[in-house]
């Protein structure tokens, strides 16, 4: 399952939050993150890989951006049960 954690709703410190907090969850721990966010700043973009996001995308995203962020996932999806983790 990938998760999206928009930023607009929250302060750029609440998605920190909110990916740090999923990242202490053993249950969600291993759960892929994606940021959709309207900040283009790179200092934004180190902090969510830092804190463990798998992507950043600046909104509003791409086709190409979505499919990139997807593809992956639907990789494991179509190939069954035991490619996923």
């Amino acid at each position: 399952m990938q998760t999206f954690v928009p930023g607009s709703p929250f302060s750029r410190r609440g998605f920190y939050h909110v990916l740090a907090w999923i990242r202490q969850k053993p249950s969600l721990r291993e759960l892929p993150v994606t940021i959709l966010t309207s900040s283009p700043e790179e200092r934004d973009r180190r902090q969510a890989e830092k804190l463990g996001a798998q992507a950043y995308c600046v909104k509003p995203p791409t086709r190409e951006m979505v499919l990139g962020v997807l593809a992956p996932l639907l990789g494991d999806l179509l190939a069954g049960p035991s490619s996923m983790r």
